[in-house]
Parts: C-alpha cells; sequence; structure tokens
C-alpha cells in the first residue's frame, strides 16, 4: 500500500480485486479507498467515503456495490480516540470510484 494502514475494511470484488476502505494510518482516520489487483500486485486510489470510517464493515452486494457500514471516526481524527461510534452507512461504486450515503 502506498501508506501504511490498519483497520480497514477489505472486501474482494467479483472481478478478483479488492477494495480497501478507510481504516487509520497510525496518525488519523481515513476516508480514502483503494483497489487492489492480486494479479498485477498493483494499488490504485479509487475516491473517498463520504465520512472517515475505522472498522467498519464492508460487503459487496448482488449488484456489484459495496455496502459499507458503521465504524468509528476518531472525533476529530485522531486514531488513538475512538471517538463517535457511526449509526450509518454508503453505497461504494468500485466501477466509479462514487461514494453516497445511504439509509
Amino acid at each position: 500500500m502506498p501508506s501504511p494502514c490498519e483497520s480497514a475494511a477489505a472486501t474482494r470484488l467479483a472481478d478478483g480485486q479488492v477494495l480497501i476502505d478507510g481504516g487509520n494510518d497510525c496518525s488519523w482516520n481515513l476516508a480514502t479507498t483503494e483497489l487492489y489487483d492480486p494479479t498485477t500486485g498493483t494499488i490504485k486510489p479509487t475516491g473517498s467515503m463520504t465520512i472517515v470510517r475505522n472498522n467498519a464493515t464492508a460487503t459487496q452486494l448482488a449488484d456489484g456495490r459495496v455496502l459499507i457500514t458503521g465504524g468509528h471516526n476518531g472525533s476529530g481524527g485522531d486514531f488513538r480516540n475512538p471517538g463517535n461510534y457511526l449509526a450509518s452507512a454508503e453505497l461504494c461504486d468500485p466501477t466509479t470510484g462514487t461514494f453516497s450515503a445511504t439509509g
């Protein structure tokens, strides 16, 4: 990965790539996402979630989108402070790298 990251959510997509969402880089919680391609060993950025999420869950849906739920926001970004636990969710379209809040 371009930067060290922990507590991210990882989801294997239908095409074999892995979507890596959020987590923290030992300094700040992240909203960034990346796609890992195991056939080439490459990682590329693919957009940002609507909010920072650390320890969230991510599940691929039948239509190919990924549902990202919960986690915590670090209350200001500092990874040492769990901050507010989130009762929110968002959808990621990995083909376009776009994210949208959802109920």
